[in-house]
């Protein structure tokens, strides 16, 4: 054999070495895929922070109570109030369409607030004076610096008086808070 030969075959061995090389890493990540695809999301992690916290990392601070007082002034509906202190250099932005709002009981079940009373009770909501709508408002933005209160809305047969937590998962942001109640 000359050569030429020689080498030809030296370099037709390299490249059948490289295409199953190839080959070989085409298998393996068609495997990773079809593994990976199959496999649940992570679960959210929830942050958890006692009420009243400010939470440096969050840029917030975050407070939740209940007021028996406030029972009655929307007929058939308690309200948990939460203080929402924005202490970021940007403004929070805030979705009632897609924010959830859920207060944790005494049991441990998770009852789902109501932040929009006029989609969800429009006869209860029309009936409310005109200080009180605003009041209920969902905000759209907390502003640098500034403590807006949000009234989260719960049936009345709902008992809030030795609530365990309210979480907030917010979609803009994506996290989601557990307010702990403080005894």
């Amino acid at each position: 054999m000359n050569m030429d030969g020689v080498f030809f075959m030296q370099k037709k061995s390299r490249v059948v070495a490289a295409l199953m090389i190839i080959l070989g890493m085409c298998v393996i990540v068609q495997a990773c895929v079809t593994v990976t695809d199959g496999k649940k999301p992570k679960a959210e992690k929830i942050i958890k922070v006692p009420s009243g916290a400010n939470i440096p990392s969050l840029g917030m601070a975050l407070d939740a109570s209940y007021d028996p007082a406030t029972n009655g002034i929307v007929a058939g509906y308690k309200i948990i109030s939460v203080a929402i202190t924005n202490n970021s250099i940007d403004i929070l932005s805030v979705d009632k369409d897609t924010d959830e709002w859920d207060v944790i009981d005494i049991m441990g079940r998770k009852h789902r607030a109501i932040l929009d009373l006029r989609r969800e009770a429009p006869s209860v909501y029309i009936a409310l004076p005109e200080r009180l709508k605003m009041l209920l408002s969902y905000p759209l933005i907390i502003q640098v610096g500034e403590t807006r209160v949000i009234d989260l809305l719960f049936k009345d047969n709902i008992d809030l008086q030795s609530f365990r937590a309210v979480r907030f998962e917010s979609k803009l942001n994506g996290k989601t808070i557990q307010i702990e109640a403080v005894d």
